[in-house]
């Protein structure tokens, strides 16, 4: 209810007619009506489609509208002047209550007509998708009766014609032929055109069918030669595999499952096909060349001697694949070996062993040396000569030690795989945090042991040669036995080759432990012989030295005739281990002191021991005489006797000396010690009388 416009009469009574105020709120606007799709309705409702619309047709509406306007007002002037009161809410409510009517009237008229649209077009979708189905059924039925297409045609049919129709009850033919070319010269030109063209796709289809066949029967060819050379490797042991990362790709796996893991992993080639169908190693990225480990023998920086490396020979009846497998595992091998060499190498330097680039070198006795390197065995010169003075003082027992010293290291490496795969098959040591070290394969320590035994031993030859030289000057019986450098090593190889059961294992067992030699030595006096045994360890040579009686010697010898020489780890008498110059010099005392007591037991000489290990000797001629002294002496210089000069005289003259080999007349030349003692004391006793 809308607040009267009029100010109220003065007169009127206020409780019958109180004030009307709308308390309703302004009605919001809504702000759907303001977007672009609203106002396209409205539009589209008033005026009709677009199309419709144009700049003249909407200037006619304005000037429509504001005629209306202005006859509006005119016609609410004229009411006004005729001086008819009118009440202004009552026209309100009526101007509402038209307003609502017209606009239900538009709404359900609107409503209906949407209705009815809307019924119609989904009539009009219904019946095209009826009519769509009907087409798509006899369609996929027509084509059930065709062989290449009734499968695919199945899916698209509806359920029910499947029911109630069987599949390829419709089918198609054509009734009625093309009408064929009145001209007869046409149309047999075109059968021959036809004809020409199937020829021509036939000579076609043959040419391509024979190169076809020509291509399959080289690809044959070839997959034979493939696979025949594939069963020739793998007759020949070799191990045939996939490899890892290559799909349909075969390798031959040439490496030592025992090997380090760097090289075990690298024991892998694959095989591939050339084009000719034959076999090709494919090494990868390994060295192109052929390696293999060349020892050379070297004395005063010139090469008397070196190994071969030449396989040429061996390998000239071989296919060339075997002889590609062969040359990469051996030279995987001496790869490996020439590394745990130098890995050995820089252990042993307080032995003399120095590693000088990619060369190992070993200190020998007499300004010689051994060096190990890895060499490549295309590159050989085992047949060219290096030079005249080189290659003519080469001797043939040194190369047969530098073949067979790296013979000896390659077999030293083998056992070590031996002992890894032991080591493998055995029950594994306790878990521990800490991983364990590579262990170190002991090659060139064995081969060191040898080689300053073999040393010690010709400097030990030498030495009892060189005395036995001065004794024989000396006229003094001192002997070697024949046998008297005792060939342990020798015997027991002996006894292994003859027993049954032959073991390369034993025979790296005797080789790799300590060298051990004896020489016998039969003193002047004859009862007693000194043995001198040489071991030597990973320190060096060990000398030990005994003195025993000739009887129990022979007692022992008969024992152990027969049996299996060892070295003994003790024997009777006593035994000091000592140097090299130590032992020398033990010798000679213990020489010394053998003349000494056969001088003293002499009784021809007439001389008494004194003392004994001092060498001295002494010969009493009267009480009143003072008593004559000879001195016996050993040393590096030679044998030598020492006596006083001086008979009865207070003041010696002076000491005579007498060296082996010299004298001071040629008289005493001629005499032996034995004799040049007795004659020194007859010349006491003449000179006392």
């Amino acid at each position: 209810m809308k607040p009267s416009l009029h100010p109220p009469n003065q007169n009127q009574d206020h409780s019958r007619n109180p004030l009307s105020i709308s308390l309703r709120a302004w009605p919001p606007s809504d702000p759907s009506k303001d977007s672009l799709q609203y106002l396209i309705a409205r539009i589209t409702d008033q005026k009709g489609s677009f199309r419709d619309v144009t700049e003249e047709a909407l200037e006619e509406d304005i000037r429509k509208g504001s005629t209306a306007t202005a006859a509006a007002a005119a016609d609410e002037k004229e009411e006004g002047e005729g001086g008819e009161p009118h009440d202004e809410a009552a026209e309100d409510e009526e101007d509402v209550s038209s307003e609502a009517g017209s606009v239900n009237a538009s709404l359900s008229s609107s409503r209906e007509e949407v209705y009815k649209a809307r019924n119609e077009i989904l009539g009009l979708v219904t019946q095209a998708h009826l009519q769509t189905a009907q087409a798509l059924d006899f369609i996929s039925l027509l084509l059930t009766s065709a062989p290449y297409t009734s499968k695919p045609a199945e899916a698209s049919i509806s359920p029910y014609i499947k029911t109630h129709l069987p599949l390829g009850t419709i089918s198609s033919e054509i009734l009625s032929q093309p009408p064929l070319p009145a001209d007869e010269a046409k149309r047999a030109d075109d059968d021959q055109v036809a004809m020409g063209w199937k020829m021509q796709a036939l000579d076609g289809a043959a040419d391509s069918l024979l190169g076809a066949a020509g291509r399959l029967g080289r690809e044959v060819k070839r997959e034979s030669k493939f696979w025949e050379q594939v069963g020739e490797v793998k007759r020949r042991g070799w191990t045939v595999c996939r490899v890892p990362g290559e799909k349909g790709t075969l390798g031959v796996r040439y490496g030592f499952p025992e090997a380090a893991p760097e090289y075990r992993d690298r024991g892998l080639a694959a095989l591939r096909r050339t084009a000719d169908g034959s076999v090709h190693l494919d090494l990868g990225l390994r060295a192109p060349l052929p390696q293999a480990l060349r020892v050379r023998i070297l004395e005063g920086g010139e090469v008397t001697a070196r190994s071969s490396i030449d396989r040429s020979a061996a390998e000239a009846s071989m296919e060339p694949l075997t002889r590609s497998i062969l040359r990469a595992r051996d030279a995987i091998f001496e790869e490996e070996l020439c590394d745990e060499l130098y890995r050995e190498a820089r252990s042993l330097a307080n032995r003399g062993v120095r590693c000088t680039g990619d060369t190992i070198v070993i200190p020998l006795a007499g300004n010689r040396e051994i060096c190990l390197n890895l060499d490549s065995t295309e590159d050989n010169d085992d047949h060219k000569p290096e030079g005249e003075d080189s290659m003519g003082r080469e001797s043939r027992s040194e190369s047969i030690f530098a073949e067979l010293l790296a013979t000896v290291l390659r077999i030293l490496l083998t056992q070590a795989h031996q002992a890894n795969l032991k080591r493998r098959s055995a029950r594994p040591p306790p878990i521990t945090e800490r991983k364990p070290p590579r262990q170190t394969f002991p090659m060139l320590r064995p081969v060191l042991n040898h080689l300053e035994h073999h040393d010690a031993c010709l400097a030990m030859e030498k030495f009892i040669a060189d005395t036995l030289s001065i004794l024989e000057q000396a006229q003094v019986t001192a002997t070697r036995e024949r046998s008297s450098a005792i060939p342990v090593l020798a015997k027991r190889l002996e006894g292994l080759l003859k027993a049954k059961e032959k073991s390369v294992d034993s025979l790296v067992q005797i080789f790799c432990e300590p060298p051990y030699q004896a020489f016998k030595l039969i003193l002047p006096s004859g009862s007693k012989h000194m043995t001198i045994q040489i071991r030597t360890h990973i320190h060096g040579p060990e000398f030990k030295i005994s003195l025993e009686s000739s009887s129990s010697t022979n007692k022992d010898e008969e024992k152990a005739e027969g049996e299996d020489q060892k070295p003994p780890s003790q024997t009777t008498g006593e035994q000091h281990s000592l140097n090299a110059n130590e032992t020398h010099e033990h010798i000679r005392h213990l020489l010394m002191l053998d003349i000494v007591e056969m001088l003293g037991e002499n009784e021809e000489s007439g001389w008494d021991v004194s003392l004994l290990h001092a060498g001295q000797l002494s010969i009493n001629l009267a009480a009143n005489v003072k008593a004559q002294m000879l001195l016996v002496a050993f040393d590096d210089i030679g044998l030598s006797l020492r006596w006083d000069g001086n008979a009865n005289k207070e003041h010696p003259e002076g000491w005579h000396t007498w060296r082996a080999g010299t004298s001071l007349n040629d008289q005493s030349s001629r005499l032996g010690l034995v004799k040049l003692a007795q004659s020194v004391a007859k010349g006491f006793a003449g000179r006392s009388a």
